[in-house]
């Protein structure tokens, strides 16, 4: 009777130390940021978070000064010089662009967007971070340069990047002629209302 009670108290103190053990190892493990998964499901991890990234560059001569053509890089402004145009102001203290400024779109082809505006310095330059949950990320700058007597250059650079297999699907096809074509209509449509304060409508 002894030794059978002796062997269970062996036995289990045994698997005592074992799940000890395996919590310290387990927990040593997290602390490095080394999470213990199967082979298959790391594959996955480190596909899932490389995403693929898109980066394009577009310029625009706008025949206006840059004192006149910044205010109108704003969300507000926007529905005064772009056909189609809505959007959902959730956060500004001026109630206009400004640094921590943030909006929503559900344009067609863009889907549900989240707007924070990054960087603001006036007459000079804008940023946002454009985010499209379950999508892709955006980030938009837009420098303006004076290019004479009431004419500004303005250079935008388009940075996306995929979070999904689904907004890299979408990546591919809207970052060929798609978003090329928008802004192409975007460039007339604020020279046209720089020219002549009206809206340009589309055909």
């Amino acid at each position: 009777m002894l030794t059978i009670k002796l062997t269970k108290a062996q036995n289990t103190i045994k698997s005592i130390s074992i799940q000890f053990l395996y919590v310290v190892v387990s927990f040593i493990m997290v602390s490095n940021n080394n999470i213990a998964l199967s082979n298959t499901t790391k594959e996955v991890l480190m596909k899932n978070s490389n995403g693929e990234r898109y980066v394009k560059n577009y310029s625009h001569i706008i025949t206006a000064s840059k004192q006149k053509v910044f205010p109108l890089l704003c969300p507000v402004k926007e529905y005064d010089w772009i056909d189609g145009w809505t959007c959902n102001m959730i956060y500004s203290e001026s109630g206009f662009a400004e640094k921590d400024c943030i909006f929503t779109t559900n344009l067609p082809g863009a889907g549900d967007c989240i707007y924070v505006v990054s960087r603001f310095e006036m007459n000079e330059r804008i940023e946002f971070v454009i985010t499209s949950p379950g999508s892709h990320v955006e980030k938009l700058e837009i420098e303006l340069e004076d290019c004479g007597e009431e004419c500004t250059k303005l250079n935008w650079t388009r940075i996306y990047t995929s979070l999904t297999e689904k907004g890299q699907n979408f990546l591919e096809q809207y970052t060929t002629e798609a978003i090329d074509q928008r802004m192409e209509w975007i460039g007339r449509s604020l020279n046209h209302y720089c020219k002549t304060g009206e809206l340009l409508l589309k055909k």
